[in-house]
């Protein structure tokens, strides 16, 4: 791709061979004459003058070993998109058109890709511009909207709701039943698991992460949130929105996050607990209480961090 047409595309200013081929996106220590690469963090300016980049972006004129450059209030932002330009308008893992052989007993929309050994129950809604890969199962009413990308071996049971330009990764399974039971007659009984799984547009979900659906009421993960892979979500949760939760988290049935959380990897929620809009969970953390709105917890068990910060700092007082 021409260095013009990149500039054009991502609103920057290019200094230099507007002809120049880019062939891909590099980090700046990497970064071929081929490539394109960016410099926003001061930790890397040694690398302005060593980095053998076809062009950089940045955020000024500044001297640097690079061929070419383009101007950019945020770099950053200038390589993401740029990122995007030399990928395909649709992801080349997913299929664009129905394979065969594949089991199709729901409604199917406009331009949809349905990778081989797939099934669409009865009742499924498949919206417009939707992505299935291979073996992937869709339930009995589950309705995916449109724009929706999903990779190989997802399972999405009955009655689940997927937003506008979701992403599913491999292996996730969403609207399994929830762990529920209560002890009678010196065993436990199953509690039937009848709600539904809601998850809202522009979610991301990780591979191999689980959802389970609602015991009567609903799962909902609300619009914008990303969840890595290896999350393990109960029965009952309400997840906000732009909420960040990454790898090996557990969040206990009935638990509700607020709007903005991060939650960092390796953290446990406990069931029936509120965690407060714009908190932040530091990883390893076990929350078993309620978190204020912003606040920031660390711990076992989870407490506000500059005070365990203080009791750490005196423990270890020489």
């Amino acid at each position: 791709m021409k260095l013009a047409l990149i500039a054009e595309k991502i609103g920057g200013k290019l200094l230099g061979d507007k002809d120049y081929e880019i062939q891909g996106v590099s980090g700046i220590k990497e970064a071929t004459p081929s490539d394109i690469t960016f410099y926003s963090d001061k930790r890397y300016k040694k690398y302005l003058n060593t980095t053998e980049a076809g062009c950089i972006i940045l955020t000024q004129i500044q001297n640097t070993n690079a061929k070419n450059t383009i101007i950019h209030p945020d770099p950053f932002l200038a390589i993401i998109n740029t990122a995007y330009l030399f990928l395909h308008h649709s992801d080349v893992s997913l299929p664009h058109k129905i394979e065969s052989p594949v089991i199709i007993k729901g409604k199917i929309g406009e331009n949809v890709g349905i990778g081989t050994f797939s099934t669409i129950k009865e009742g499924a809604i498949i919206g417009d511009n939707v992505q299935i890969g291979s073996n992937v199962y869709i339930g009995k009413n589950v309705k995916i909207k449109d724009g929706a990308k999903i990779y190989s071996g997802v399972k999405i049971l009955e009655n689940a709701e997927i937003g506008n330009n979701v992403i599913i990764y491999s292996g996730v399974v969403i609207g399994s039943d929830g762990f529920g039971y209560i002890m009678r007659d010196n065993k436990y009984l199953k509690i039937p698991q009848i709600g539904r799984v809601i998850i809202e547009d522009e979610v991301e979900i990780g591979a191999n992460t689980t959802i389970d659906r609602g015991t009567f009421g609903n799962t909902i993960i609300g619009k914008g949130t990303k969840i890595d892979n290896l999350v393990q979500i109960g029965h009952n949760v309400k997840i906000g929105k732009n909420c960040i939760i990454i790898a090996q988290t557990g969040i206990g049935g009935s638990a509700e996050i607020g709007d903005n959380v991060i939650i960092a990897g390796q953290v446990g929620i406990v069931d029936h607990i509120k965690i407060g809009m714009g908190a932040k969970i530091t990883a390893k953390s076990a929350v078993t209480k309620s978190v204020p709105p912003y606040a920031v917890y660390s711990g076992i068990p989870a407490r506000d961090r500059i005070k365990v910060l203080k009791a750490i700092a005196t423990l270890f007082r020489k």
